[in-house]
């Protein structure tokens, strides 16, 4: 898994790349909890994702519950489909805020 971040104004866009399971969702939280609530926004760019475990899930949830906290909004944005399939079984597509695109996130935004 590959993670790239990005920042402009008062959004950070977090491009994941790659499959995101046990051996590597660590490496997502460390990369999103310290900058999530720095920005209006944090958009999360699954198109180049795979698939994703319960452990990757976890990670997300955590930077979902930390944007709300601190009053931001965090969105998933691309999410393929066995990603949107695992979301559906767990009923987190109706708690993650959710976009088709980057820049459907990104105007939704604004």
């Amino acid at each position: 898994m590959d993670i790239e971040i990005t920042e402009s104004d008062d959004m950070q866009a977090v491009r994941i790349t790659g499959d995101v399971d046990l051996s590597c969702s660590g490496q997502l939280r460390d990369a999103l909890l310290p900058t999530v609530g720095r920005f209006t926004i944090t958009v999360i760019d699954m198109s180049g994702v795979g698939s994703i475990d319960s452990s990757g899930v976890a990670g997300l949830v955590e930077g979902h519950q930390l944007a709300k906290k601190r009053s931001c909004r965090m969105v998933l944005a691309a999410c393929g489909p066995s990603v949107t399939r695992v979301l559906q079984l767990a009923k987190l597509d109706q708690v993650f805020n959710m976009a088709a695109s980057v820049e459907d996130a990104a105007g939704a935004a604004r």
